[in-house]
């Protein structure tokens, strides 16, 4: 399905080996996130629910969330990394 769609619309597909971190590893360490707080929990069947809901957790992930990759080099620039203290359903604890 998804080569069809990249052929329909002129998209070159370059398709990765699996688990290959040393490719990809923002996008193997994001499934693994998701892995570990997205999907451990019962999810709606119904596709706009579950679209709602990846929503609403990508909203965390990207505004709430504690984030701990910040880079080293950032506070030699100024930058002070602000790491708010989660206040979500996400929240696995």
């Amino acid at each position: 399905m998804s080569e069809e769609v990249c052929r329909t619309h002129n998209i070159q597909l370059f398709v990765l080996p699996p688990k290959s971190p040393k490719l990809n590893g923002h996008v193997e360490r994001m499934q693994r996130t998701f892995k570990d707080e997205f999907y451990t929990r019962p999810l709606p069947s119904l596709i706009p629910e579950l679209q709602r809901e990846l929503d609403a957790y990508l909203e965390y992930y990207n505004r709430e969330r504690p984030q701990t990759a910040w880079p080293p080099w950032s506070t030699w620039l100024g930058c002070k990394p602000s790491i708010p203290q989660p206040k979500s359903r996400w929240v696995r604890w």
